[in-house]
C-alpha cells in the first residue's frame, strides 16, 4: 500500500520551485536546492517528480488551468474581443501585483527555451487559441489577417513584457513608475483591433 501524499509538503516543492526559478532561472535551479528550501529530501521530491521538468510541467498546468478557466468565462460572458483581452491582461497584472514571485517565475519560463512543454498542454493551449481565433474572426472591429501569434503577444506578451521592465536590472521601474492598467490594456488591444 502506498503512503498518502502529504498536500502541504507537495505545496512547500511547488512554492520553492516558484521562488528559485523566478529569482535564478531554469538553468540554476537545481532539484536539491527546491528540496533544500521546500524542507523536504531529494528523494521525497523524486518521487512525487521524476525530473525538474516533470515539476515545471505540474507547474504550467497548475497556471495554465487558472488562466484557461479566466479566458473559458470571459468567453462565456460572450461580450467580444476587447473584453476577453482587457479581462486577461488585468488578470495577469493583478496576480503580479500580488505575488512578484509568480510573476518572476512566469516570466523566466516564458523566456526559458531549455523545457519543452507537455504536449497535452500544448494541445490544450491551441484549443484555447482556436476558440479565440474564432472570435477574432467574427469581430469587425479586430484588424485582418491577425494570427495566433498576435492573439498570444496581445493577451501574454504585452503584459509579460511589461513586467520583464519592470523588474529588469537595465530598465528597473520604481514603485509607482509604471504605466497605468489602463494604459497596458490599450496596448493589448491596439494589436488586434482597429482604431483602439
Amino acid at each position: 500500500m502506498s503512503k498518502p501524499v502529504d498536500e502541504t509538503k507537495i505545496e512547500r516543492i511547488r512554492n520553492a520551485a516558484v521562488s528559485i526559478i523566478g529569482r535564478e532561472g531554469v538553468q540554476s535551479c537545481s532539484v536539491a536546492s527546491i528540496a533544500r528550501k521546500a524542507s523536504v529530501s531529494v528523494g521525497y521530491l523524486y518521487r512525487h517528480y521524476p525530473s525538474k521538468e516533470a515539476l515545471i510541467n505540474d507547474l504550467w498546468a497548475i497556471y495554465f488551468a487558472l488562466l484557461n478557466e479566466i479566458i473559458s468565462t470571459l468567453i462565456a460572458d460572450r461580450r467580444g474581443v476587447a473584453y476577453v483581452v482587457e479581462g486577461v491582461v488585468r488578470h495577469i497584472l493583478k496576480v503580479a501585483g500580488e505575488s512578484e514571485e509568480k510573476a518572476r517565475f512566469l516570466i523566466m519560463l516564458l523566456h526559458d527555451f531549455s523545457i519543452d512543454i507537455d504536449s497535452s498542454l500544448s494541445v490544450r493551449i491551441d484549443i484555447l487559441a482556436a476558440e479565440l481565433m474564432d472570435m477574432i474572426a467574427a469581430c469587425p472591429e479586430c484588424r485582418s489577417g491577425l494570427t495566433k501569434e498576435d492573439l498570444f503577444f496581445a493577451l501574454i506578451g504585452v503584459p509579460v513584457q511589461y513586467l520583464t521592465l519592470r523588474y529588469s536590472h537595465i530598465f528597473k521601474l520604481k514603485e509607482g513608475e509604471f504605466s497605468s492598467v489602463d494604459h497596458i490594456v490599450k496596448v493589448a488591444l491596439n494589436i488586434l483591433m482597429k482604431n483602439k
